[in-house]
């Protein structure tokens, strides 16, 4: 969450504290298997999409009961 509203990784380095310089981070992204990454940023976003959309869905699906006891 520490690049809402930034455009590149340079802003959020260079505006958080004690995150290592721009170069670096772009070194480990570089180190990242691709595919990897997108499919897990793809799981996260669809989750987030559906708490969004229809948080009863996403609630039962991970085993929540809707009811108030």
């Amino acid at each position: 969450m520490a690049s809402v509203n930034q455009s590149s990784v340079w802003e959020v380095t260079s505006q958080t504290d004690d995150t290592p310089c721009d170069d670096t981070v772009m070194e480990w992204l570089h180190t990242l298997q691709r595919h990897q990454l997108e499919m897990a940023a793809n799981l996260l976003f669809r989750h987030l999409a559906l708490t969004i959309l229809d948080p009863v869905v996403v609630h039962r699906s991970f085993g929540y009961s809707t009811c108030q006891r």
